[in-house]
């Protein structure tokens, strides 16, 4: 067929989902399946863990940028759906658990986010992709209301063990 628009796949690793993981997305007139907001806001602090040193330690990985946007993006997320939308964090805890067993990303609260913070503060800064609407003391402060939940709600600690 000709006049098609180009799609991009991004195939990283095999990953479990969740019946509330992916929905129907209206892409003009027609429907494509995507994630979920939910699942974006799990996949966005399952990534930005990945991108700590305990992480990258675990896997045997060279260093590599801080995810520092994923916080900002959970922080929209969140003036979105504050935590008064309890079934929606709920859903996030879910997807946050199971993002991070498909990929083998530990977590043991709070410490586990806040690790190098000073690293952490420092990308945030200088990413010049992140708007000046939400500075790192708020980010982080969501971050730690939503890890708080997320801890109460016995979603975490959790480790997962790499196979063999």
């Amino acid at each position: 067929m000709r006049g098609l628009p180009g799609i991009v796949v991004d195939v990283a690793a095999p990953e479990e989902l969740l019946a509330t993981s992916i929905s129907a997305v209206a892409i003009g007139t027609t429907q494509a399946q995507g994630y979920t907001l939910e699942r974006i806001a799990g996949e966005k602090m399952r990534a930005f863990l990945s991108s700590l040193p305990a992480c990258r330690r675990k896997f045997k990985r060279p260093g590599k940028a801080v995810r520092a946007k994923d916080l900002y993006d959970l922080a929209r997320i969140y003036h979105a759906y504050p935590l008064l939308h309890k079934s929606f964090w709920d859903t996030v805890g879910r997807e946050f658990r199971v993002a991070c067993r498909s990929r083998y990303i530990d977590c043991l609260g709070l410490d586990s986010f806040t690790e190098r913070w000073n690293i952490t503060e420092k990308t945030y800064h200088a990413d010049l992709t992140i708007p000046e609407d939400i500075d790192i003391v708020e980010a982080r402060s969501v971050l730690e209301t939503v890890v708080g939940f997320m801890h109460a709600a016995a979603v975490i600690p959790f480790e997962h063990p790499l196979p063999g």
